[in-house]
């Protein structure tokens, strides 16, 4: 008796575990744009000015500042190939003046 519980267990387990076929998930409508078409994205609109200002709280001393950034980029140079993207870049911050390559 304990032999035939034995076998009808193994035999139910075995019945378990056979594989099913699952198709696979679909593929995504959009997979966005390729490496390429980025870069030139990049390359064509990273070129500019950008001027902002950030606001900071300390909630453990309880003091408020404020650090006004500007930003200019110029001679970008985007290589898909290389994945890098290159650029000359001017920073302004508190009055101090930073130029420099990526």
């Amino acid at each position: 008796m304990e032999a035939f519980r034995i076998a009808m267990l193994a035999l139910a387990s075995m019945g378990c575990a056979v594989a099913q076929d699952v198709p696979p998930p679909p593929k995504p409508a959009d997979e966005g744009p390729s490496l390429e078409a980025t870069m030139k994205f990049l390359q064509d609109k990273l070129p500019g000015k950008a001027n902002f200002i950030v606001y900071a709280h300390d909630n453990v001393a309880g003091t408020d500042w404020t650090v006004s950034e500007s930003v200019e980029t110029s001679n970008v140079s985007a290589d898909a190939s290389r994945c890098r993207v290159d650029v000359h870049y001017r920073t302004i911050q508190g009055g101090q003046t930073t130029v420099g390559m990526r």
